[in-house]
């Protein structure tokens, strides 16, 4: 690539970039009803500076670059003691982003191709102005106590991580620590991912879409919430069986995520059921509908010690069977997946997974976990709500379980 058409890429992405935040911005004053500081044209125009200022730099002198830096400190100063003075405002959002776009201009100039730094803080900067409504509404609703969790949760991940021993301890070469810490880090994070979208788009949200994030968080929780909004009105009996449904449906996908990490070896054998099982789910689960209605789902954040150390628990344990199961037959295999799906999925899934076994038998193994655990998820709502919701959901656990054991035999 020519340095002339180099140069105008990275010219036209800083002035891009730089016109994306600032669209952001004046957007956001318009909303809020206030007078621009900056807007398009000076997001623009200090990206552009920053550009210039770093092809200065290499024509001239790098100490060019100190005298532009301090006159848009300068510039940033009183762009917002002109703010405060006028409007008695004192976020520092716009300020900063100012300054970011001065260095977005700088970095582009000195990037290459693909210029992956410069649109990565770019596009990052844009996207956290533009979630203002969501984390703010985020940081209401979150507790001191899940903030020390996940704070906790990352110190765990980041710190203790490297420390842990990556080599079977035990004389069956069943239980390797760094796999059983990584299955655990894998799946608290998944969970708090869906938790905190759940935070985000707001618990009071139509009852379809909390049961398909509460099913992503725990499909088997939200059976339990559901269950309980049924017992307290009737008229919530078909709308939140529809709502189980589609917990399922995330159960399915959050299983096939899992997968995909672990073995991706065993995706071939357990895509085709687990989407089959999701058109199934849907399908069944349109049929029943009802109003839709809003609810508040009270679902516990899942970064906690006591979900920590019963996944750890029960993953090494499940290792361990599996493991001796091995040296006898699949069908004891299957059979510690089938009692162990009562339990929790995601421990029997991830042990199936990283047990070093052949395909088929992961798949058919996750299957029978899923058909057991369904069975669960159906004692659970006909024991929380009504004896109507026990046969109301029986249209969709009854397909549920058929197909997942028709996939079994046919596997």
């Amino acid at each position: 690539m020519s340095f002339e058409i180099e140069f105008f890429q990275k010219l036209l992405i800083s002035i891009a970039l730089g016109g994306l935040i600032g669209i952001e911005r004046e957007s956001r004053e318009k909303k809020e009803v206030r007078e621009l500081i900056a807007g398009v044209r000076t997001f623009t125009l200090i990206s552009l500076l920053g550009f210039v200022s770093s092809y200065l730099s290499t024509l001239l002198s790098e100490i060019i670059l100190l005298p532009l830096l301090f006159a848009i400190v300068v510039i940033s100063v009183v762009g917002y003691w002109a703010k405060v003075s006028k409007f008695e405002k004192y976020g520092l959002t716009t300020t900063v982003a100012f300054l970011i776009a001065f260095c977005i201009g700088l970095i582009s100039f000195f990037d290459t191709y693909p210029f992956f730094t410069t649109v990565s803080i770019g596009l990052l900067t844009a996207l956290i102005l533009a979630i203002k409504e969501y984390t703010r509404k985020f940081s209401k609703s979150v507790l001191v106590k899940e903030v020390r969790s996940a704070i906790i949760f990352f110190v765990l991940t980041f710190v203790i991580t490297p420390l842990i021993p990556n080599y079977y301890i035990d004389p069956l070469k069943a239980i390797n620590p760094f796999v059983v810490w990584m299955s655990m880090i894998f799946v608290l994070s998944l969970s708090f991912m869906s938790y905190v979208g759940m935070k985000l788009l707001g618990a009071r949200r139509g009852i379809y879409v909390t049961g398909f994030l509460g099913g992503l968080v725990s499909s088997t929780a939200t059976s339990v919430e559901m269950g309980k909004r049924i017992r307290e009105s009737f008229e919530a009996l078909k709308p939140a069986v529809t709502a189980v449904g589609l917990a399922c449906i995330a159960m399915c996908l959050r299983v096939l995520m899992l997968v995909c990490v672990a073995d991706i070896s065993a995706v071939e054998a357990l895509v085709i059921p687990l989407l089959i099982l999701i058109g199934v789910t849907g399908l069944f689960s349109s049929l029943i509908g009802g109003r839709e209605k809003r609810i508040e789902l009270e679902l516990k954040s899942p970064l906690t010690f006591s979900t920590a150390i019963n996944f750890t628990l029960l993953f090494t344990l499940l290792l361990f069977f599996i493991s001796i199961a091995k040296k006898y037959s699949s069908e004891t295999i299957y059979l510690v997946s089938l009692i162990s799906g009562f339990v929790e999925l995601d421990a029997i899934t991830l042990s199936l997974s990283t047990s070093s076994l052949p395909p088929v038998i992961v798949a058919k193994g996750i299957l029978l976990a899923i058909f057991s655990n369904t069975l669960t998820k159906w004692m659970i709502v006909g024991v929380f709500g009504r004896k109507e919701a026990f046969k109301e959901v029986a249209k969709i656990f009854i397909p549920i379980l058929l197909t997942s054991l028709t996939f079994f035999i046919l596997l």
